[in-house]
């Protein structure tokens, strides 16, 4: 299974002998506005793989450069742009980290692309595999009539939703954020 570990920042991979044995992070803490933390503690936790998913600027100053990975324009990994795989074999990266800013639409795709292909490396299947598209989409003509909106309108002014203030929600993780409308 995958445990989500919250509050601590990775500092380094921790390898022994080209073999990975885990991550090290500092434990932080933040202020009740969670605009700041402070570093409580430093602790290795062990692990066999990593995925990075970290949500940031993107920066690989802490990715050896003398191990085959190689980077293009705007200091960015060179991936292959259906697998998602770098240019060393197994390792793969989408979204922002892969091709810069784009949206989250494009964020997510990458996390279904790179999930086929971090399987198909894990199953010994060529990254390349896919499945055959399921589904077709065709246009069609429409009238007016068939897709205008109602006369419905409603004159009520839109209401934000109210959300649970930030820093109750890194002391208690399995709240709701969203509360609802008054």
């Amino acid at each position: 299974g995958i445990e989500i570990v919250v509050n601590h920042a990775p500092k380094r991979f921790v390898v022994e002998g080209g073999r990975l044995l885990g991550v090290e992070f500092d434990v932080v803490e933040w202020d009740e506005r969670a605009e700041h933390s402070r570093v409580l503690d430093t602790v290795i936790l062990p692990c066999d793989d990593v995925i990075l998913a970290i949500g940031q600027e993107n920066a690989f100053p802490w990715v050896e450069r003398d191990l085959g990975l190689e980077f293009g324009a705007g200091d960015l990994p060179v991936v292959d742009a259906t697998t998602l795989q770098s240019t060393v074999p197994g390792v793969f990266f989408g979204g922002d980290a892969a091709f810069g800013a784009k949206n989250i639409i494009w964020a997510v795709e990458h996390g279904h692309q790179a999930a086929v292909s971090i399987h198909n490396h894990c199953q010994g299947i060529a990254v390349s595999e896919r499945l055959q598209p399921t589904m077709n989409l065709i246009s069609q003509k429409m009238g007016l009539s068939q897709w205008s909106y109602h006369n419905d309108y409603n004159p009520a002014s839109r209401q934000p939703m109210q959300h649970l203030e930030l820093s109750r929600r890194f002391q208690e993780l399995n709240l709701e954020v969203e509360l609802g409308f008054r």
